[in-house]
Formats: structure tokens, sequence, C-alpha cells
């Protein structure tokens, strides 16, 4: 039997291709796969995908705008 398939406005397909569009840069993939098994502090992500960390927190910035990470604060540690 045939999937039903259903109509999705264009905010939801805007919604769709900036999805992708963030996940199309392969250190934001490698970013979430670091994060995989857990959340990390910024100095473990830097080093579990050997990036600079200037280059890394606007990543993680831009991961955490399009809602695919969340961060918090302890200390002075920041976790994703």
């Amino acid at each position: 039997m045939p999937r039903q398939r259903k109509n999705l406005s264009d905010a939801a397909l805007q919604l769709i291709a900036d999805r992708f569009k963030v996940l199309s840069e392969p250190m934001r993939l490698k970013i979430l796969h670091s994060l995989w098994d857990g959340e990390q502090t910024v100095g473990q992500i830097i080093a579990s995908t050997h990036g600079l960390q200037a280059n890394v927190s606007k990543h993680l910035g831009m991961l955490q705008q399009a809602g695919l990470v969340s961060r918090r604060k302890e200390g002075l540690n920041v976790y994703y």
C-alpha cells in the first residue's frame, strides 16, 4: 500500500532547506559526531575534531542557532 504524501508549506520547505545547509559543512558534522555519546566541553570537542578554537566555537554557535545542539555553562566550562 503506498504511503500518503503530505503537502508541505513554503515555510516548512525553507526550514528543511536551512537545516540541510547547516548540515552541509564537514566540521559541523564532525562536531555532531563527537557529541553522539553525550555532552562535552568545548575543549573536548576541539580535541576530538582537531579543529581550531575559533572555528569550532563558530560552528557550535551555528549548530545551537539551528537547534541541533544545546549548551550549558558550569563554572568556567561550557558543555554542548
